[in-house]
């Protein structure tokens, strides 16, 4: 059986006294990216606040072995998890480059920079913009941004809501397409993601289908990853 990233067991979550989740369990092992899908209202995103130690949490959360359960959020910061909230994670005052610098907070290594120079590669959107206020940037171009910045922590375990709101950029209908000189592997690695996600989907008996924009992050991330998204 492969390493375990994430292990939940047991798992209850509440809102003062609103109860959100029950006896959750979930696995997510070194190397693999695991998708949450549910409607509105079925405690995804408090599934992922729940491992960042931001709602009251009772059962067991362990992280790469370690139990986590009662820890502060900086601590588990501190432990390379990163978590892209739905909707524009930024800080929006500060420039797109200051943005990344944030992201490196915990490390105490020097190739901050080479790790800058690496997300603007791939959003070259963020390096035209770089001198630029994150709040004076598209939704698109925030959330381009909100990704880069979790993954300046070199993270071992990513947490991600409705990964496909972030884009390249768009064609007609909202649909992803290449940027000149990015052809193939954002795509080809989406559309492995997405045939897979459809088999298990079948086979589970789940309604409706899930969509690429779901998976079209996880061509680049190269991390462990826990993404939630809706059922169509």
């Amino acid at each position: 059986m492969s390493e375990l990233m994430l292990k939940m067991a047991g798992v209850n979550a509440r809102y003062g006294a609103i109860q959100v989740l029950r006896d959750v369990n979930l696995e997510v092992a070194k190397g693999e990216v695991v998708v949450v899908l549910g409607a509105n209202g079925a405690g995804k995103t408090t599934t992922l606040r729940a491992i960042c130690s931001m709602v009251a949490t009772t059962g067991s959360i362990q992280i790469a072995g370690t139990e986590v359960v009662g820890k502060d959020t900086a601590d588990i910061v501190r432990m390379q998890v990163a978590h892209v909230p739905q909707g524009r994670g930024t800080f929006p005052e500060l420039s797109v480059t200051d943005n990344l610098m944030v992201g490196a907070y915990t490390r105490k290594d020097k190739e901050v920079q080479s790790d800058i120079d690496r997300w603007m590669d791939a959003f070259p959107r963020l390096r035209e913009r770089r001198t630029q206020a994150a709040g004076s940037l598209s939704g698109g171009e925030q959330q381009m941004l909100a990704v880069a910045r979790a993954m300046m922590c070199r993270p071992q375990l990513l947490l991600l809501v409705h990964p496909g709101r972030w884009r390249q950029g768009e064609g007609k209908r909202g649909r992803c397409r290449a940027r000149p000189g990015q052809p193939g592997p954002w795509r080809d690695a989406a559309g492995r993601l997405l045939r897979e996600a459809r088999r298990r989907h079948r086979e589970q008996g789940l309604i409706g289908r899930p969509k690429a924009r779901t998976f079209v992050c996880a061509a680049v991330l190269g991390c462990p990853l826990l993404a939630l998204g809706l059922v169509p």
